[in-house]
């Protein structure tokens, strides 16, 4: 079983994987006499995201790994190496650090000389909403505003709906970001500059609530030659206070069969997956062998991509072992993913998504219903 969306080839049975019924009829073995022994790095994992683990239990029974990491809101911050030399940029602890670095980049410049942050209404408004105690059903990779229509508190069990204009979100948004409108340091990136700006190295900054995605676009769509767009940022990411998961579909779990003969082997295999550096390396950047390889090197020994056979940061719903090893141009800035684990680990869990990932039934039906609408 598995979470491919529906499309033409396959329809929304595919998503109902977990639910009683399945404990009940045995499909699902035990793990909790093996794991333990077997599994004890994933094991390790699962207990930091002890609510999604609990999500898969029967009373003291296991019957799911959790290898993975969850998508949490999150900002990042991708700025030109220049920039980030010449005014010492180490950390960006807060959204108050990144107004005051913005001030000193414009010191004195005029209003249209000014050098803003790049970034999209909505992914502040996932800020606000969030540190405003609330959430909103999903975020999609290209996080649409429609999805803010309707938001849930994240304290409250019963997932009562408000419309978002009935809340104090919107105070929020501006306490949080007045400073930055009154002096038009933010600008919406059109279209077209989001797609180029891993090419032309013309954007000064912007701020990015994906660096997952963010780096896969970095590898695909950069020159292959000094023109790189990792030769030319680093990134920064924020340590917000708050953060929450905001995928309810973000959590994959690891299932044995009730049928298998060797669930030791099984669960050795996944504890293997989840700690071996060579696949690490593997899960982050793809491979350079067989007929459709995703990266190869040149005779400079600098990496080129191929796009059409990329793997870059695929897999970490399922397995969150990662790699710094093939970074162009060694920019190991852009290998977040140990702050990420960290704020992952003290995201608060919705309680809409819990019921969502519970029982991936009917409850996904209504769920995709709600994000598709």
């Amino acid at each position: 079983p598995s979470k491919i969306p529906p499309n033409q080839f396959n329809n929304i049975e595919s998503f109902k994987f977990f639910n009683d019924e399945f404990i009940e009829k045995q499909y699902y073995m035990n793990l909790s006499p093996y794991i333990n022994d077997y599994c004890p790095d994933v094991y390790a994992n699962m207990l930091d995201f002890n609510e999604v683990t609990d999500l898969y239990k029967k009373g003291d029974e296991i019957y799911a790994l959790y290898a993975g990491v969850p998508d949490v809101s999150h900002m990042a911050l991708i700025i030109k190496n220049q920039l980030k030399e010449e005014f010492n940029v180490q950390s960006i602890e807060n959204v108050d650090m990144l107004f005051n670095l913005t001030e000193r980049i414009n010191n004195d410049k005029e209003l249209e000389n000014t050098i803003k942050v790049a970034v999209s209404p909505d992914q502040l408004l996932m800020v606000a909403t969030i540190k405003a105690g609330y959430y909103p059903i999903t975020v999609n990779l290209w996080n649409r505003l429609n999805h803010f229509h309707i938001v849930f508190k994240l304290n409250d069990e019963n997932c009562k709906p408000y419309l978002i204009e009935d809340t104090d979100i919107f105070d929020v948004y501006l306490e949080i970001f007045d400073s930055f409108f009154r002096k038009s340091y933010f600008v919406e990136p059109s279209q077209s500059v989001i797609m180029s700006r891993y090419s032309d190295n013309e954007l000064p900054m912007w701020l990015s609530s994906n660096f997952f995605s963010e780096v896969t676009a970095g590898f695909l769509y950069s020159k292959n030659n000094e023109e790189h767009f990792m030769n030319h940022y680093s990134a920064v990411m924020l340590d917000a206070k708050t953060t929450a998961f905001c995928n309810a579909n973000s959590v994959q779990p690891i299932f044995v069969p009730y049928t298998c003969t060797q669930p030791e082997k099984a669960l050795s295999f996944v504890n293997w997956l989840f700690t071996d550096e060579e696949i690490a390396a593997l899960l982050t950047f793809g491979t350079d062998k067989g007929p459709l390889p995703g990266y190869q090197f040149s005779e400079d020994q600098n990496m080129t991509y191929n796009k059409d056979g990329h793997t870059i940061y695929m897999f970490h719903h399922l397995i969150a072992n990662f790699s710094d090893r093939l970074f162009p141009y060694d920019n190991r800035t852009f290998d977040m993913t140990g702050q990420y684990k960290n704020l992952a680990k003290k995201a608060i869990y919705p309680p809409l998504s819990k019921v969502i990932e519970s029982n991936h039934g009917e409850a996904v039906s209504d769920f995709l219903s709600m994000t598709n609408s």
